[in-house]
């Protein structure tokens, strides 16, 4: 399948340098001559093109407000839809997802008790430096 006509005519071209017909729209008038139907690359369907279309035009149909009424009957469908094996795995999901927070909250307490340890250090010395001064003072 050749993708364009110039392509076709390139192809004849060089298989017989004779070829009478030297032009795109010739080799293009000639072909419907003779009923040879032949579709350009840019007019086939594409389906890619097609569900990309249907996918907007859903989108655009059904983009709608919704009440909460609505979001509890559709959770409460899918809900029934998911079987054991399914809702094993959301579980499982969200319990690593749980162990990651916790991991990170463990760090944060650790800095966090570093730091006040470190704060209550600079004041303790503060304490001392001031009443080294007032004993000197005095």
């Amino acid at each position: 399948m050749y993708p364009t006509t110039d392509k076709l005519l390139c192809r004849l071209l060089d298989d017989d340098a004779e070829f009478p017909i030297r032009s795109r729209t010739t080799l293009w008038r000639w072909m419907k001559k003779l009923g040879f139907e032949y579709k350009r690359t840019s007019t086939i369907s594409n389906s890619i093109g097609f569900r990309w279309a249907g996918i907007k035009a859903s989108t655009r149909d059904n983009n709608t407000s919704f009440r909460l009424s609505d979001v509890q009957r559709l959770a409460s469908k899918w809900i029934a839809a998911v079987d054991a094996s399914t809702a094993q795995s959301y579980f499982a999901h969200a319990y690593q997802h749980e162990l990651v927070f916790k991991q990170a909250d463990a760090i944060a307490e650790e800095v966090e008790n570093q730091l006040i340890d470190e704060e209550e250090e600079e004041d303790e010395a503060q304490i001392t430096a001031d009443e080294t001064e007032d004993e000197i003072d005095a």
